[in-house]
């Protein structure tokens, strides 16, 4: 059994998250996309206050981070897609094929994804 002291873990996590300042993510949209990838995804959030808090996400692991390389990766180059992964996200291109069964049955009302839906929603309105 490996164990870890608080500041060690506090480490490890930190540097999972590419949080700790110390990375080799560079400064162009490349970079951008390898966060995407590293992450795995990253959420689209629809409140805004000072901006749209996924990019907040990409800004806090890329300094050098605009809007505009998301954009190009997403219209330009196709390496990213936004689709419903965890919530609604930005996933890297190369993950496409694991939501493809769900995107195709996207409007079947019996599949296992909209009976969830259904049953999540349904739990949620007796809790109100």
């Amino acid at each position: 059994m490996t164990t870890l002291s608080k500041s060690e873990a506090r480490n490890l996590v930190l540097h999972a998250q590419l949080l700790n300042g110390v990375s080799d993510i560079t400064p162009d949209k490349n970079g951008i996309y390898n966060i995407i990838d590293h992450l795995g995804y990253v959420q689209l959030d629809t409140l805004s206050v000072v901006k749209r808090s996924h990019h907040h996400t990409l800004w806090n692991r890329h300094p050098k981070y605009d809007s505009e390389m998301l954009l190009e990766l997403q219209r330009d180059d196709k390496r990213i897609f936004e689709y419903w992964g965890h919530a609604a996200s930005y996933l890297p291109m190369k993950d496409y094929r694991f939501y493809q069964h769900r995107m195709n049955n996207a409007d079947d009302p019996n599949s296992k994804w909209e009976r969830d839906q259904l049953e999540n929603t349904a739990i949620s309105s007796n809790r109100s």
